[in-house]
């Protein structure tokens, strides 16, 4: 049996498509670690492979540190709706209070789509007076909040990093409440089950500083985070593990992807086709940023509710 108290204790999930990503996770928050409290990763697993698993857990022999599994239930997701470029796999978020240990007190939750720069302990212990969670204001929460159904909102935080103040979600039943909502809302949910978090803890949860969890999609090709990063998250649809990825930060997911058990990377989707598109899809990504700003708000606000929806009815 393990001691989970006065320990880190770390968050991921990932489906099969997810394990090598989910170790560049693992590798950099391990590289970046100082701190005599032993790290404990809990794997939320939503089908990885075998092989897979093996990989991650040579990655947590070589390093001394402890993975833990936890196999989703294919029925515990089965009601959540897909949408955008999410799968079901990002509610296994809303399970953890439910999943993990009950002598887990506080987690730290991470999307598998992150790079890890600095020491993470940083992040875990920041005090959260109380709250339910602390989290990092989406890069497009004031269009979020223009445009969604949500009511009462004041802020509208990112959920791929989460500080959880476990007991409090225990108190409050979160899976329970998750699944009411979807029941109530399933055809209005647009980002997942981020969108079900921020209804839920609308005045519970504390605002972080902007490092614990740097996206950069909303900047420019050549963005790169700033000095004392310590979560950089590859938050949009397009990631650097794929060949329409043109940002240059994709330098750090390669990086460590170097020193996981596969080293031996070719892009999925490289190809004839995807060679136009990565440039068009740059071309109208620059274009937007340059002509957005200039649009009346009600318009850039009707594109983007009518590019979400569509996004939506694609799932």
């Amino acid at each position: 049996m393990f001691e989970f108290k006065n320990e880190i204790n770390l968050v991921l999930a990932a489906d099969d498509n997810y394990a090598p990503p989910l170790g560049v996770a693992l590798i950099s928050i391990i590289e970046n670690y100082h701190d005599s409290r032993f790290l404990f990763f809990h794997i939320l697993d939503n089908g990885i492979s075998d092989k897979n698993k093996e990989y991650l857990k040579i990655i947590g022999k070589k390093k001394g540190v402890e993975l833990i599994f936890y196999d989703i239930p294919e029925n515990l997701l089965a009601d959540c709706p897909e949408v955008n470029h999410l799968s079901r796999t990002s509610y296994a978020r809303l399970m953890i209070s439910e999943l993990l240990p009950s002598d887990v007190d506080k987690a730290l939750y991470l999307d598998a789509d992150i790079v890890v720069l600095e020491n993470i302990a940083e992040l875990y212990d920041q005090d959260l007076n109380g709250l339910s969670l602390g989290a990092v204001a989406d890069v497009m929460a004031k269009e979020i909040l223009r445009i969604y159904f949500y009511s009462g909102l004041s802020n509208y935080f990112n959920a791929g990093v989460l500080l959880i103040n476990l007991d409090s979600w225990r108190r409050q039943d979160v899976k329970k409440k998750s699944l009411e909502f979807i029941s109530r809302h399933f055809k209005d949910i647009i980002r997942a089950d981020q969108d079900i978090l921020n209804c839920l803890f609308k005045d519970d949860w504390k605002l972080l500083d902007n490092r614990f969890n740097t996206d950069l999609k909303r900047r420019g090709r050549k963005a790169m985070p700033g000095r004392g990063t310590v979560v950089l998250h590859y938050s949009d649809r397009v990631k650097p593990w794929q060949y329409l990825f043109s940002g240059a930060s994709g330098r750090y997911y390669f990086d460590y992807l170097r020193k996981t058990p596969w080293p031996d990377f070719k892009f999925g989707d490289k190809n004839f086709k995807n060679f136009f598109k990565k440039y068009y899809l740059l071309l109208v990504k620059e274009f937007k940023k340059f002509l957005l700003p200039y649009l009346p708000t009600s318009l850039s606000d009707n594109y983007r509710r009518l590019l979400w929806r569509t996004y939506r009815m694609k799932k």
